[in-house]
C-alpha cells in the first residue's frame, strides 16, 4: 500500500507541476497580448 501511495503522490506532484507551467505560459501570453495592445493603441 505504501508503494502505491508514493507512486500516487509522485504522479500528483507531476500533474501539479505541469498545470502550474501551463498556467504560467498562458498568463505570459495574455500579458504579452495586453502589452502589445497598449503599445499599439
Amino acid at each position: 500500500m505504501t508503494i502505491l501511495l508514493l507512486i500516487a503522490a509522485i504522479i500528483a506532484c507531476a500533474l501539479v507541476s505541469v498545470g502550474i507551467g501551463a498556467l504560467t505560459t498562458v498568463l505570459v501570453r495574455m500579458r504579452r497580448r495586453m502589452l502589445a495592445r497598449r503599445g499599439i493603441r
